[in-house]
């Protein structure tokens, strides 16, 4: 186990599972648990909301800046039945979240599925299969949006301006 610096693990969380590595300025929400046989990993900057399952069975791979909102369900495994006894329902393949994704809160993430680097699933979807990056995904099943891009490419003065406006209102409230 381990856990980054200044990273947050609030009260009720519960991690099953061998190898789980979550980065720095990680926030874990009560009540989420973290379960599976194989890799937990998160970058930097990590969010998950309270109630959440993240399950490993598979692997679960979350890149920097990913937020996963609260009663959200990754999963890397779909199987319960006994095999020798003729469940035909087995299967484990990893998830892979990209850099600065976000998960709205609810959503479903299915084994096996990428989900693209600044892509964002809306609340309560089903994601079965794999987002490319850039997009904004809905419904059940999830399907791509067409039209909006969740990030774009500001000029450095548009950042500048941005940061301008940022400590001017720094300014203001400590004036206040």
């Amino acid at each position: 186990l381990f856990i980054g610096d200044y990273s947050d693990i609030w009260e009720g969380v519960k991690i099953y599972s061998p190898n789980v590595r979550i980065g720095d300025y990680s926030i874990v929400q009560n009540s989420v648990n973290i379960q599976g046989h194989k890799t937990f990993q998160t970058g930097h900057n990590f969010w998950v909301g309270s109630g959440s399952i993240l399950n490993s069975s598979g692997g679960l791979f979350i890149g920097n800046n990913v937020g996963i909102g609260a009663r959200s369900e990754i999963y890397t495994h779909g199987y319960h039945g006994e095999l020798i006894e003729g469940c035909a329902i087995n299967t484990t393949a990893p998830v892979n979240i990209g850099d600065n994704a976000w998960l709205a809160g609810s959503v479903y993430v299915a084994p096996g599925v990428n989900i693209g680097k600044n892509s964002i699933i809306l609340m309560q979807s089903n994601v079965t299969k794999s987002i490319p990056p850039n997009v904004m995904a809905r419904g059940n099943p999830a399907k791509v949006m067409d039209g909006f891009e969740p990030y774009k490419t500001p000029t450095i003065f548009e950042k500048v301006k941005l940061m301008s406006g940022f400590l001017n209102d720094f300014a203001n409230e400590l004036k206040s």
